[in-house]
């Protein structure tokens, strides 16, 4: 009646999941998606000091061809905002690249945090880069790009930090939020 269970403090590594490459060219959707859902299951250490575990992306580009859903206590992290990338093309423009992921959290605000990496679309088939709805947002170093609507859309979002981050796009208007207190 026992079971073995591991036990590991420390980030985890996204290319620890089957499919996952920084290539530009594999579909990482699913691997990501379960390096995500592994996060949030378990609880670890991370270099912000937070309750949460670290999901580390090495340098490379994360191709995802599917929407990702970010959970609640789950950082993301890399090697820079420009050196990894998840690259967000669902194929459609009416398709959010990445959103957070509310459920569970029974109306309380989730907290989303990342650093040191980048969120881009490299067609205009992504409608919101990153859009967040009831979140804390913690960003440092991280850079958000593309989209035919917006780079990133934080809305109902509160006491929020981007401490060198970077919104950018030719077709898009950047970073827009409906909170007054970010």
């Amino acid at each position: 009646n026992r079971i073995w269970q591991r036990q590991y403090k420390g980030k985890i590594v996204a290319t620890w999941f089957t499919g996952v490459k920084g290539d530009n060219s594999t579909d990482c959707s699913v691997g990501v998606q379960a390096a995500i859902n592994y996060a949030a299951l378990v609880s670890g250490t991370n270099s912000f000091g937070l309750y949460g575990s670290e999901l580390y992306f090495s340098a490379g580009q994360y191709r995802c061809n599917s929407q990702i859903k970010w959970k609640n206590h789950v950082i993301i992290s890399g090697d820079g905002a420009f050196t990894s990338t998840i690259a967000l093309v669902p194929g459609s423009s009416s398709i959010d690249g990445i959103i957070n992921d509310t459920t569970g959290t029974n109306g309380a605000y989730s907290r989303i945090v990342a650093h040191d990496i980048g969120f881009v679309s490299d067609t205009l088939s992504t409608h919101d880069v990153v859009h967040i709805q009831t979140a804390q947002i913690l960003f440092t170093n991280v850079q958000v790009a593309g989209g035919s609507r917006h780079n990133m859309w934080a809305d109902g979002t509160v006491s929020s930090i981007f401490q060198t981050c970077y919104f950018l796009g030719a077709y898009s208007d950047g970073f827009y939020s409906s909170s007054t207190n970010l």
